[in-house]
C-alpha cells in the first residue's frame, strides 16, 4: 500500500470516527439546549393550575384553575399545590364540617366537604370565563351569559342556573358595577 493510499484510508476512518462520535438525535446521548428544555418542562410536578396568558380560567359550571366540583384533596394540591392556609371549619349553610383551602396564587379558595371540593371561588384579578374577568361590569355578565339571572341587592349576584339542591351553579358576585368575586359550586339544601 502506497502512502497516499494509506492517508487516504487514514482520512476516511478519522471522518467515519467523528460522523459516529456525534451520534444520531434518536440514538445518541447528545441532545440541544431546547430538547433538554422541553424534557424538563413536561417532569415539572409543581402547581399547574389551569391557566393561560389571558390569567386563571374559569369554567362555569365545573370549576376554576383546573379544579373541578366533586375533585378530592389530593387532585386539588396536585393542580395548585400546597395551600397557604387550610381552615376545618362547619358550613353555616347545613351545619356540616368542611375544610377550606385558600391559594394566594392564583387566588383560589377550595371548599371541601368529606375530602371532596363543593366549591371553588376566586377573586384574583386575572380570572377569566371567556370575555368576562373579575372587573368585568353587570351589562358584559348579561351579554356574555345572556341566561343568567340577576339578583339586586348590595351584592349583585349572577348566577347560572335555578336553585335546586345539588345543581353546580356558577355566581358572578357585583359589588358595585364590578364582578369582584366568581363562584362555581353545588347547591346545597
Amino acid at each position: 500500500m502506497t502512502s497516499r493510499s494509506l492517508i487516504r484510508l487514514l482520512a476516511l476512518l478519522v471522518f467515519v470516527l467523528l460522523i459516529a462520535a456525534c451520534g444520531d438525535d434518536d440514538k445518541g446521548p447528545s441532545k440541544s439546549k431546547s430538547d433538554a428544555k422541553t424534557k424538563n418542562a413536561g417532569t415539572k410536578t409543581e402547581k399547574t393550575a389551569e391557566t393561560d396568558d389571558a390569567g386563571v380560567i374559569i369554567t362555569p359550571g365545573t370549576g376554576i384553575a383546573g379544579v373541578a366540583i366533586d375533585d378530592d384533596r389530593a387532585k386539588v394540591e396536585k393542580v395548585l399545590g400546597t395551600p397557604t392556609n387550610a381552615e376545618d371549619t362547619i358550613n353555616q349553610v347545613n351545619s356540616q364540617p368542611q375544610t377550606i383551602l385558600t391559594y394566594d396564587d392564583p387566588a383560589v379558595r377550595v371548599f371541601l366537604s368529606v375530602d371532596t371540593v363543593t366549591q371553588v371561588e376566586t377573586t384574583d384579578p386575572n380570572a377569566r370565563a371567556g370575555a368576562i374577568k373579575v372587573g368585568s361590569t353587570q351589562a358584559q355578565v348579561i351579554a356574555a351569559y345572556p341566561a343568567y339571572r340577576c339578583d339586586a341587592g348590595d351584592v349583585v349576584v349572577c348566577r347560572s342556573g335555578p336553585d335546586v339542591a345539588g345543581e353546580v351553579l356558577t355566581d358572578f358576585l357585583l359589588e358595585g358595577d364590578a364582578v369582584t368575586r366568581v363562584v362555581v359550586g353545588r347547591l346545597v339544601d
